[in-house]
């Protein structure tokens, strides 16, 4: 077979692969991609007693330090980092994808270009039921974006369902310097989850 036949051959079938490739994988509204092939969060849930930790981000599609280069792929990165950590000390993980924008899809859109999530909350700006809990009614996490914080909690499933009965917050991350940095450390910097240990 001659090399312009071979060519000919294998360069439709080169383009096919990368429309499909760009197709399913996330991209903004510029078609910027944040998440290499090789960093996707993968949730892997447990419904146990025990510790579990927390990785909540704060994030809007209006916000323009949010949609910033970098951003979505350091937040994935810090999933990823954060529940290998958890898993290796055997404690339960989840993320949680909080977007404060006015219309709910506009910022599911957002939270997904950081990948998979556990948990998504997005719509009702500020008052969403997670910027609620998180930010106004416990003061966990700052009302700044983009932020993540590290949150440990213990966890115990009873007849009447789940409690926790003990919440601390082990790292804020607030704005794309702090979240840079944290990401160049390797997403370094938590205390111990369960105290003494």
């Amino acid at each position: 077979m001659s090399n312009t036949r071979l060519v000919l051959i294998l360069f439709p079938i080169s383009v096919l692969l990368g429309v499909l490739w760009y197709s399913f994988s996330s991209s903004d509204a510029n078609g910027h991609t944040e998440i290499e092939n090789s960093t996707i969060y993968t949730p892997k849930p447990r419904f146990d007693s025990g510790w579990q930790v927390a990785l909540i981000y704060i994030g809007s599609a209006t916000c323009e330090a949010c949609s910033m280069p970098g951003v979505s792929g350091n937040v994935e990165r810090a999933k990823i980092a954060i529940q290998e950590r958890s898993i290796e000390e055997g404690l339960m993980f989840s993320a949680i994808g909080v977007a404060i924008d006015w219309d709910a899809e506009e910022g599911l859109g957002h939270l997904r270009l950081s990948g998979a999530w556990d948990e998504l909350v997005s719509g009702a700006n500020w008052m969403n039921s997670a910027a609620y809990r998180y930010i106004w009614e416990k003061s966990y996490a700052p009302a700044s974006t983009p932020s993540i914080t590290v949150l440990a909690r213990k966890v115990l499933i009873t007849d009447g369902g789940p409690q926790v009965s003990e919440q601390r917050v082990l790292k804020q991350v607030v704005g794309v310097h702090q979240l840079n940095e944290w990401s160049e450390s390797g997403f370094d910097h938590l205390p111990a989850v369960i105290p003494g240990s």
